[in-house]
């Protein structure tokens, strides 16, 4: 049994990985038993063949499976019923990524559209509404190509290399400039060529084409790398001495 574990320490935020940096290997498991991990957010759903949390091979990995706790409808089958066994996400096919917050989840399907469901309480799920979603919505109508999300906001990164953020923005993890909450997609102000976007719990980054990195958002241990603590940056800055990633 294969799991692939980003986890997050539920009381700090740090994130924590095994020597491997990449997943957690058990032996001596019983076929046909199931198994529970704890963390707050890992990506057990990875497209990669055999890399998914069950001792019976899944016929198509590219269809995405969600477990456990589901108050806000977190895990995509349309109730808000706990499931203690996998249940498949409704209506969702040809996944390409998947990430979980705190209490929603996104995904990035093949063709490129961005679906989201779960916690919607300060607008991560980018409906323009507030209001919880047991099922995917699809936001953003541009073709992406990366998601993440944070505890309690989402990004994108669509095909032109601009980032889309949305949700929560107490400590300006939205990098629109503002610290006002979003229920919509909001363009991060000057940034473009993006490659890649990943976030932490209050912050968030993006790597350029150039192999630089951005960051913003919350900066109390020095998440942001820009030599110094405490401030939180509500625009993009770049990351101190880091070139050609």
């Amino acid at each position: 049994l294969e799991i692939v574990t980003e986890a997050l320490n539920c009381a700090s935020g740090t994130e924590v990985y095994n020597s491997t940096g990449t997943s957690h290997i058990d032996t001596g498991l019983t076929n046909g038993t199931t198994y529970y991990y704890m963390a707050c957010d890992y990506d057990a759903l990875k497209t990669s063949p055999g890399v998914i949390a069950s001792t019976t091979p899944n016929p198509d990995a590219n269809i995405p499976w969600s477990w456990g706790f589901n108050s806000t409808g977190q895990l995509g089958d349309g109730t808000v019923t706990d499931r203690p066994s996998p249940v498949q996400v409704a209506n969702l096919t040809s996944m390409a990524d998947v990430d979980g917050g705190w209490a929603h989840t996104v995904a990035l399907l093949s063709d490129g559209t961005v679906w989201t469901w779960g916690s919607n309480l300060y607008g991560q799920i980018g409906d323009a509404t507030t209001a919880d979603r047991a099922l995917p919505v699809q936001v953003i109508p541009d073709v992406s190509t990366d998601v993440d999300s944070g505890a309690f906001h989402t990004i994108a990164l669509n095909s032109p290399g601009r980032v889309w953020t949305w949700g929560f923005n107490l400590n300006g993890q939205l990098g629109n400039g503002t610290t006002t909450d979003s229920s919509v997609p909001v363009q991060v102000s000057s940034l473009s060529s993006v490659i890649a976007v990943a976030s932490g719990y209050f912050h968030s980054m993006a790597l350029k084409s150039d192999g630089t990195v951005w960051t913003w958002g919350m900066n109390l241990y020095g998440q942001l790398g820009i030599g110094v603590t405490g401030s939180y940056r509500t625009a993009p800055v770049q990351t101190s001495g880091i070139t050609n990633v």
